[in-house]
């Protein structure tokens, strides 16, 4: 649980359902948001990956965050905003580190991690389209990973991601599926 903010994982239809049931009943759980149907990788941090980093890649602030995020169609301007909002408090309560890449002094590239005792969760790696296949999502991860690097570092990704991960020392240790449909 991080900062009142619960994730959950099942392992088929029924540990969903039984999740959506729980949640439901929680105090103070007054919504489930997830962007769409799918299923893909769990991965773990196993090994370091050493780049040296010659773009401009700084910690990110909430508002630079939003506008990569904006840029991504797969990203509702509902759930942009849910997630400024989430992402603003996390960040001044320490529980969310961002990475953001600049080009000229405009965002073009980001990378979040969930911060919780040892482990971190890094999400909403996002790359504004143009700028893509230019290596800054692998500059955002690798800055998170070195500010990370005395915690287990875990990530989830489509399975068609899962070779850019494995290049910078991540390992399968698991698949999710979301099913909007139950939630």
């Amino acid at each position: 649980m991080l900062d009142g903010a619960v994730s959950v994982l099942g392992a088929n239809e029924q540990a969903y359902l039984e999740a959506a049931q729980f949640c439901s009943l929680l105090s103070g759980v007054s919504e489930i948001v997830t962007q769409q149907n799918g299923s893909g990788a769990i991965m773990q941090r196993t090994k370091g990956f050493n780049l040296q980093i010659k773009t401009d890649v700084r910690d990110g602030c909430a508002s630079d965050i939003y506008s990569i995020l904006q840029s991504d169609k797969s990203c509702t301007l509902k759930i942009c905003q849910k997630m400024y909002v989430d992402f603003s408090h996390r960040l001044r309560h320490d529980t969310l580190l961002c990475a953001a890449v600049y080009m000229d002094n405009q965002p073009v590239c980001c990378a979040c991690a969930h911060i919780a005792n040892d482990d971190a969760l890094i999400t909403a790696v996002t790359t504004v389209p143009k700028f893509r296949n230019m290596g800054f999502a692998t500059a955002a991860v690798t800055y998170l990973c070195e500010k990370l690097k005395t915690r287990n570092i875990f990530l989830m990704c489509n399975n068609n991601l899962t070779t850019f991960y494995k290049k910078m020392g991540f390992t399968t240790i698991g698949g999710y599926t979301i099913d909007s449909n139950i939630l």
